[in-house]
Parts: C-alpha cells; structure tokens; sequence
C-alpha cells in the first residue's frame, strides 16, 4: 500500500491508501480507498467515495461523511465536525500497512 492523504487527531486517523498489487487498468474504485480508524478501535472502515474536489480546497464527499483538508489539516464532518492534522503514516502503530490490506482485502 501506498499512503497518499494521511490524518490524525484525538478521534481517530483517516487516510487514503493506493493498492499497489493490483493491475494498473484496474478500476479506479479497487485501487484507491479511504479508511478511517476512530481512536481506540481495532478495525478500519471503509467510507464509501462520491465525489470530489480540488479547488478552491480539496474535498471528498462520502457516504458516510464530508472531508475538506489542505497541506495543513483536515475537517471530517459526520454527525459532528472533527478537525484532524496531517500526519504521516508513522502516526499509526506498527503494522498499519499489513492491517490496512487485509482489510481492504476482506471487503
């Protein structure tokens, strides 16, 4: 996996991730994904991609929430507004990358 968009902050950690075992013609939609793992949880979810942006500011749209962010942070809006900062993948414990494809590798 490669992480390109990484987010951290006292709920959780957000981030999107690129497939790299898979064809290059692949769709787009098994190649990339986002996944949030909230603070103190074992697992990631997967949020559910719409649309996006990226001017005036990057944003994502889910089904499951909204994302604005920039070099500087991110909003994450749910049922409520998170605010995160950027944060590499060394935010996350050991063993993120192997978590995080054996997830996307279970949907």
């Amino acid at each position: 996996l490669d992480c390109l968009f990484s987010f951290s902050g006292e709920a959780g950690h957000l981030m999107e991730v690129k497939r790299l075992d898979v064809a290059s013609d692949a769709p787009l939609q098994d190649k990339f994904f986002w996944l949030w793992r909230p603070s103190g949880a074992t697992s990631w979810q997967k949020l559910s991609f719409l649309e996006m942006q990226k001017e005036p500011q990057q944003y994502r749209k889910f089904k499951e929430a909204e994302l604005w962010f920039d070099d500087n942070g991110a909003k994450l809006k749910t049922d409520t507004e998170l605010q995160l900062t950027t944060a590499g993948p060394a935010a996350l414990a050991d063993g993120w990358q192997e978590s995080a494809h054996a997830f996307i590798k279970s949907l």
